[in-house]
């Protein structure tokens, strides 16, 4: 994308490309099919992965994509597929798995979504880990939250999709 040095021009397309961030984000990894069979969870996750890219977020460019690939792969959506290696070319090759700091999850969350994974119930949870219950609802919300999901297998999906370690 071609620039002119005009700084009012660069500081509207920033402000263009941070609105379309914040409308698409609560979307990203929600894969639904519309009536027609298109998917559309992948797509949303890489134009947030270009999107973050444009704005110089190269991490979290990487986590969106490394989310639309899991996706892609998934769906065995070629197209998809075809994108995710271009972007991923673009932002310096082969993609790590997520971290951690891809989603900005605590180590306590981590662990709860560790147990979610694993289909262990709240309280199971709770036991395990030596923390009350109200503690890992607490935890779990926050955690939902941060995955843009709105419930249990939407995080065990994400989770599994991304790559995330959750034998630790």
């Amino acid at each position: 994308m071609a620039l002119s040095g005009d700084d009012t021009t660069h500081d509207e397309l920033t402000d263009v490309v941070e609105a379309m961030i914040e409308m698409l984000e609560p979307w990203a990894r929600h894969v639904a099919v519309d009536t027609y069979g298109l998917w559309c969870g992948g797509p949303v996750s890489l134009s947030l992965a270009e999107l973050h890219r444009l704005n110089g977020d190269s991490g979290r460019a990487r986590a969106f994509l490394s989310s639309a690939m899991g996706l892609a792969r998934g769906m065995n959506d070629v197209r998809s597929l075809v994108r995710c290696e271009w972007l991923a070319n673009r932002l310096g090759g082969a993609l790590d798995v997520l971290s951690l700091d891809s989603y900005g999850l605590s180590d306590r969350e981590l662990s709860v979504l560790r147990g979610i994974v694993n289909g262990r119930t709240n309280q199971s949870i709770a036991h395990e880990l030596s923390y009350s219950l109200a503690t890992i609802r607490s935890t779990t919300s926050e955690l939902f939250r941060k995955l843009g999901v709105s419930n249990r297998a939407d995080a065990a999906t994400t989770a599994l999709a991304v790559g995330f370690d959750i034998s630790a």
